[in-house]
This record gives structure tokens, sequence and C-alpha cells, in this order.
């Protein structure tokens, strides 16, 4: 009776606790979770920027954005920190064939106060109703994201010419508009490579079902990017995203500002490339950091990325 719309300018006052739980959030059990998802082409308009051979194709960078905002969704006040050896096992290709529903599993590994930890997997049925497993991550979420550490190897003096427009045109890189965010490359060489960068505001109704939240997918991207960029001009190769060991998160990367993104090469071989990629503002602050990340290198792939 006291909240009926009738008393509404009365003034209520509660007594009582503080409602805070005194409880160590360690001997919580650890929860699972089971999110069962439709994934159309038609509600996500940002895939026709994202074409490989013909066919729109889920980024890892949207994959990893995924797993992310659920593991939020279910741990309230919490935000994406961190990103353990994550796997694309088999990419969401959108050639008439792909599933339109999708499961993804969380399992909680560990928690605290102050993080918790789960392992998420996200998978469909094919046309025998057998399961086929795309992609698979351990993901950490905390209360209060750490200051970023300074990135001290950077190096950003210009020995290279190459524009942005020309990797997008030149076969370099496939990515449509809204995922070109590459102005230049700075510098290269066989270990490093450094690119400046700066990407646009997305449209919201453009964002599909993965809008942007405490990770950008749109800027991660980008990451993936550094390293075809590499391959192509080292190896003269194209190269797809295969895994990355961690990524951390510390703080959002800004729209419509430059930042720059640095590649330093770890091995190579005819197969595959690895690398830590470190995005970064000209002070070398730190808004994100992949370490380990591995692409996979073909021949096949060059003639994918043609966008004549």
């Amino acid at each position: 009776n006291e909240l009926n719309q009738a008393r509404s300018g009365t003034v209520q006052l509660l007594v009582g606790s503080s409602m805070r739980s005194d409880v160590d959030n360690s001997n919580t059990p650890l929860r699972t979770f089971q999110i069962n998802t439709s994934l159309l082409l038609e509600d996500n308009p940002f895939l026709s920027d994202h074409v490989i051979g013909g066919n729109p194709v889920l980024p890892s960078a949207t994959a990893l954005s995924w797993m992310a905002n659920i593991c939020e969704r279910v741990s309230p006040s919490y935000s994406f920190f961190e990103c353990d050896n994550f796997q694309v096992l088999k990419g969401i290709v959108f050639d008439k064939a792909q599933a339109d529903a999708y499961q993804v599993d969380i399992k909680g590994l560990s928690n605290d106060e102050n993080v918790s930890r789960f392992q998420v997997t996200i998978s469909s049925k094919n046309s025998a109703d057998k399961p086929v497993w795309h992609y698979k991550a351990d993901i950490l979420v905390a209360k209060k994201l750490p200051a970023g550490p300074i990135y001290t190897e950077s190096d950003l003096s210009e020995t290279e010419s190459t524009s942005g427009e020309d990797l997008y045109e030149n076969g370099t890189l496939f990515h449509g508009s809204l995922f070109q965010g590459i102005e230049k490359v700075v510098n290269t060489s066989m270990d490093k490579l450094t690119l400046l960068c700066n990407l646009d505001k997305i449209k919201d109704d453009l964002q599909g079902q993965f809008p942007i939240s405490s990770i950008n997918p749109f800027a991660t991207d980008l990451m993936f990017q550094a390293m075809l960029v590499w391959v192509r001009k080292h190896r003269h190769l194209g190269s797809l995203p295969l895994k990355f060991l961690k990524v951390v998160n510390y703080k959002l990367i800004p729209d419509d500002k430059e930042f720059y993104i640095s590649l330093d090469v770890d091995s190579t071989s005819e197969t595959n490339m690895t690398a830590d990629v470190t995005i970064h503002d000209k002070m070398g602050q730190i808004y994100s950091k992949a370490f380990g990340a591995e692409v996979t290198v073909s021949p096949s792939l060059n003639s994918l990325f043609s966008t004549k």
C-alpha cells in the first residue's frame, strides 16, 4: 500500500542492512549455463564487410566479443578483462549451409570476490544432428580492471609509405569499410610492424547482435589485420586467424581518435606465424594486448583475398 501509485508523492524510507554479503565468494558453487540463440545473416549487417571467398564470415574478434559479453551478462557488475586459449575450431561461414541456431556453453572454473573465470564453447548441429564446435576459450571477468601498463617497445619512426587504403585495395586485406581502421604502415621489419589506426564510430544498427560493450570487436579485429599485413609484406602470402594464448583488455579503444598497433613477431614457419600484438596510444598506454596470436599461412588464401 505504501508503494501504491496513489501515494507516489510520499517519501519512502527503508530501514535495514546494506544487503552486501560477507560470505566468501570463493566458496560459492561454480555455475554452468547453456544459452541457445539464432544467428542470421540478415540480422548482422556488418557481416557484408567481412567476406572471404565470396561468403560472409564471422570475425574471430566478434566471436571473442560474443563470449565476453555473455560472461558479463551472467556476472552482473563484472567486466571482461582477459581471454585465454582462444581457438577457432571451425569458423562460422555464411555459405547457405550454415546452421541458424547456436549453443553457447558456459562452465564456471573459479571465482572470488574480484574475478570469475569461465570456460566457453560455441557450437551448432549439422544435418546429421551431430555437434559442430566453432570456438573455445576461457573468459575472465573482473569487478575492477587494473590500470593499463605502458608498452615500452614502441617504434614510431616512419620508414614506410604504404597507406591503409592500399592495403584494403591490393588484396593484402579483404575487409570492407566498417573494418577499415588502418591509416598507414608506420614501419616494418622481419621482427616488427607498427600501424597507425583510426576507426570511425560504428552505428548501432550496423552492429547487429554484437553491440560494442567492454570490447570493441571492430577495433580488436585490427590486431588480426596487423598479422595479415606482416605475412603479406614479408611472406607474400595470405593468412587467417587460428588462435591466441591470451588477450588482456584494459580499456575501450576510442572512436575517431588515432591509436597505434605494434606487432612483435615470435616465430614464423611455412604454415603459420605467431606474434604478440599491442594496441596503444602515442605515449605507449595500452588499451589491449594479445599474446601468442597465431595465423595459418597458405598460398591458397591469396585468391580468396582478391578484391577484383
